[in-house]
């Protein structure tokens, strides 16, 4: 993987109360295909749109080639048992110009 990529997603099934959300978010992000050697760096509840959200970055491997990468994994809470998320993936040294990019993809995200 030599370039950053984000992946736009529907969950269908979260949890509702909100002290089951970080364990749900953890299982979900360590689930992400293709990485490997995977450590969890940050892991929160955040406000994304005024609304719950839940942010969990993981240090890793990617590809044949075993790429250095950093990935952030986004879930926003909505309406029922739903969340929009969002994964955005970058090459450790191109992370931090990636990060600020996947920040605007998420937050340009409206709800109908």
């Amino acid at each position: 993987e030599t370039a950053p990529f984000v992946v736009l997603g529907i969950i269908g099934a979260v949890p509702d109360k909100p002290d089951d959300r970080a364990r749900f978010a953890q299982q979900a992000a360590t689930l992400i295909p293709g990485l490997r050697e995977g450590r969890v760096t940050v892991s929160e509840p955040i406000r994304i749109d005024g609304g719950p959200g839940y942010e969990t970055r993981i240090d890793a491997l990617s590809g044949k080639d075993g790429t250095p990468v950093t990935v952030v994994q986004w879930l926003r809470f909505g309406a029922g048992n739903t969340a929009v998320r969002v994964i955005g993936s970058a090459p450790r040294d191109r992370w931090q110009e990636a990060f600020n990019r996947f920040r605007t993809v998420r937050d340009g995200i409206a709800y109908r």
